[in-house]
């Protein structure tokens, strides 16, 4: 028996379907560009998370926590152990919604009127001017 000829048996035969497209140079150049943009997002992002934390200057700092660090100093605060070589500060109280204006005036020291332990005020807020918020701890020796 013998094959008919191409399209001798009435039917067409169809094509095999087409592969992917085999990857060009440009292909590859825009996967490294999108992947270089990524990386460079990713790295602006962790930029601003570290310049944040540094120039926010916020420890999160409650009640019965201690801090290191210089309150003339905010950007050196951080929260320790308290009993450890380096607690200078223990936290009495914390005080919410406060601005560094009424920090700064004679608000400050009523905020903490009511910790009779408190020796040290300290803000801890977003901002550096009159307008920044935050809290306001009330601080006592570290013992």
């Amino acid at each position: 028996m013998t094959n008919p000829p191409d399209g001798a048996s009435g039917q067409d035969t169809p094509d095999a379907p087409p592969g992917p497209p085999a990857r060009t140079k440009s292909t590859t150049r825009t996967l490294v560009i999108m992947v270089g943009v990524v990386l460079a997002i990713a790295a602006l992002g962790l930029a601003a998370l570290v310049i944040y934390t540094r120039f926010f200057s916020l420890t999160g700092a409650a009640g019965g926590d201690c801090l290191t660090g210089d309150i003339d100093k905010p950007y050196s605060i951080e929260v320790t152990e308290c009993g450890g070589p380096d607690a200078n500060y223990q936290v009495v109280g914390r005080v919410e919604d406060k601005s560094m204006a009424e920090f700064e005036s004679n608000a400050g020291k009523k905020a903490c009127q009511s910790f009779k332990e408190a020796e040290f005020l300290y803000f801890e807020g977003f901002g550096d001017d009159a307008t920044a918020s935050g809290a306001i701890l009330c601080l006592t020796t570290a013992s």
